[in-house]
């Protein structure tokens, strides 16, 4: 679902929505799409105001390719 959302044109087909609800149901389908929509925003806000680690704090995360 991700991957068709964030890349492309922005949409998700109409099988893989059907999927979703299948695996997650009406109501957990709508919710994954809006916990991947939340995690964007604070994607783009971060990224907007160039937020960085503290000096000294180590990066937990492996470093972007």
């Amino acid at each position: 679902m991700g991957r068709q959302l964030f890349r492309g044109n922005h949409q998700l087909n109409a099988e893989l929505w059907a999927r979703a609800v299948r695996l997650f149901g009406p109501q957990g389908a709508l919710e994954v799409t809006m916990i991947m929509g939340d995690y964007a925003m604070a994607a783009v806000m971060l990224n907007a105001v160039n937020q960085q680690l503290p000096p000294g704090r180590p990066a937990l995360m492996p470093a972007r390719r």
